[in-house]
């Protein structure tokens, strides 16, 4: 299962994600994510991976084998 998830955030949605500066330096660019589900507690790689990318500009296609955990990531990053 796949789900495509076009980053459209704003500047100020994006700075609630963290207390970093943002550099943009994936504005434009397209990630396919695998693993982007988190399927334990916390947050694994491709669930931080997918969420850093859009929090940088990226459109990213995220990828796992459970959808709604993918789903979970998708709201993480719309959030």
């Amino acid at each position: 299962h796949f789900l495509q998830y076009t980053s459209n955030l704003t500047t100020d949605s994006i700075k609630k994600y963290s207390n970093l500066p943002t550099l943009y330096w994936l504005n434009n660019k397209v990630a396919i994510i695998t693993g982007a589900g988190s399927s334990g507690p916390g947050i694994g790689n491709g669930k931080a991976t997918a969420i850093l990318y859009a929090r940088e500009g990226a459109r990213v296609l995220l990828v796992d084998l459970n959808v709604n955990n993918v789903l979970e990531t998708q709201k993480t990053i719309e959030a």
